[in-house]
C-alpha cells in the first residue's frame, strides 16, 4: 500500500470518522480519540497498528495530542505513515 503524504490528509482534518477509517486502511486494529482531562481543551488520540500485515497479533502503539479531536487523529495518522514508510513499505521489519 502506497502511503499518502500528510498534506494529502488535510481535507480530512475535520472528519474524525474518515480519519479513523484511514487508520484502519493503514492497519490499525483499534483507535480512540477523547478529551484529555488534565489539560482541558486538548484531545488525545491513539491507535494500535499491526506490525506485520499477515495477521500477526503484534501491534505498535502510536499517540498524539491536539487542540481538536481531528488534529490529534491527524498527527497519529502522520506518525503511522512515517513508520510504515521507514519499515513496512521499505521492506524492513520494525
Amino acid at each position: 500500500m502506497r502511503a499518502v503524504s500528510p498534506s494529502q490528509l488535510l481535507p480530512w482534518q475535520k472528519d474524525c470518522h474518515q480519519l479513523g477509517r484511514y487508520l484502519e486502511q493503514l492497519g490499525a486494529t483499534e483507535y480512540s480519540v477523547h478529551p484529555w482531562e488534565p489539560a482541558g481543551g486538548v484531545y488525545r488520540a491513539w491507535c494500535r497498528v499491526k506490525v506485520l500485515p499477515n495477521g500477526s497479533l503484534w501491534t505498535r502503539h502510536f499517540e498524539a495530542t491536539g487542540q481538536t479531536a481531528a488534529e490529534a487523529m491527524l498527527k497519529v495518522a502522520e506518525q503511522v505513515l512515517q513508520w510504515r514508510e521507514r519499515n513496512i513499505d521499505g521492506g524492513q521489519f520494525p
